[in-house]
């Protein structure tokens, strides 16, 4: 005889299994966005070298001429040009030129001319410098408690930039106009493909590009995707292999997927761990000492960062609650609710 109560058991059991399908999917979230921190931040210490033995421009040709070979090898990858309106074929191409080319180009000219701590830490930078032109241009307010952790930012990046004497050499001047440009053309280029896709899907937004720039980088210095023999050493063929496909492919699938399970401000947040990464890998593997001010710049920085999204973060939060009808916290209940959930919140961080 069954207890009169086993409607509701069961009805328990399906919430649990419901829950226990959402803990995975979070837990796979939480997985791909580590991974994501792991290879991007490693990558700024994976270049050092091989950077210093080719031009950052015959670098970007090889990584993305051979990245274009890969996407023509796949057959699946065709499936993209489907329903790719004449319009649209000029918003992929100026996002090649913005995204692939030069944006890209400014990067591995900052990675050539400065130290890697400092270099991710600025460039960490961008994901605010984007909320601040959607301030300017889309009147979108701020919590004052991200204020201060833009103001905390700000205050981290100038100890960023102490060196041995108080002053920079030409070449970190020089990378940090390269860094400066690169922010630039990273808050363009978000903003570009955020508005692309309003009507194309992600796969056409992020690989399409990636084959206009292989194949323009291609066409305009064809010797670029060729080494020389003194250049086939491993110092540099290795380091093509992880940019293609460890940061490139494999770190843009599971950014995306963290993206779809996590939202995009908590892997915002997560992705702002980066510097950690980098930190670690200079000093193991590159003997780069780290000066207290570096040190406390960089612990000012990672704190506006927390400050900066956290409010954002509960907002959407508590914006899923209330759409789901559960239970608000006393935190959630302090902060603004949007309507419109998490969405207008997205961040991006630009292929590395």
């Amino acid at each position: 005889m069954f207890p009169a109560s086993g409607g509701e058991s069961f009805s328990g059991t399906i919430r649990k299994g419901k829950e226990g399908l959402v803990g995975r999917s979070v837990w796979g979230g939480t997985v791909s966005i580590v991974l994501v921190v792991l290879i991007w931040g490693f990558h700024y210490i994976v270049l050092f070298h091989p950077l210093r033995l080719v031009s950052p421009g015959q670098y970007l040709a090889l990584r993305f001429f051979w990245a274009s070979l890969v996407l023509l090898s796949l057959p699946p990858f065709y499936r993209l040009f489907r329903n790719v309106r004449p319009s649209q074929w000029v918003e992929l191409v100026l996002l090649g030129l913005v995204s692939i080319v030069w944006y890209q180009w400014s990067f591995l000219k900052a990675v050539a001319l400065m130290d890697p701590l400092p270099l991710v830490l600025i460039l960490s930078l961008g994901p605010i410098l984007v909320a601040l032109v959607r301030r300017v241009f889309c009147q979108e307010s701020f919590f004052p408690v991200q204020w201060a952790g833009m103001l905390a930012v700000v205050m981290g990046t100038g100890f960023l930039l102490d060196r041995p004497g108080g002053t920079l050499a030409h070449t970190q001047w020089s990378g940090l106009g390269w860094a400066f440009l690169c922010l630039t053309l990273f808050v363009a280029q978000t903003l570009l493909i955020r508005r692309m896709l309003r009507s194309m899907t992600t796969g056409q937004v992020t690989f399409l590009p990636i084959l206009i720039g292989g194949v323009g980088l291609f066409l305009w210095h064809p010797s670029y995707v060729i080494l020389t023999p003194v250049e086939r050493s491993a110092g540099v063929i290795l380091p093509l292999l992880y940019s293609t496909f460890l940061a490139l492919f494999l770190a843009y699938f599971l950014w995306n997927e963290a993206i779809r399970v996590l939202g995009p401000t908590e892997a915002s947040l997560w992705a702002n761990a980066q510097p950690l990464v980098t930190a670690f890998g200079a000093t193991l593997f590159l003997g780069e000492p780290i000066t207290p001010p570096q040190i406390g710049g960089g612990v000012l920085m990672m704190s506006g960062f927390v400050l900066f999204f956290l409010p954002v973060l509960l907002t959407a939060r508590a914006n899923s609650r209330i759409l789901s009808g559960g239970p608000l916290n006393s935190l959630s209940l302090g902060l603004q609710v949007n309507p419109h959930g998490e969405g207008n919140e997205e961040e991006g961080i630009g292929v590395k």
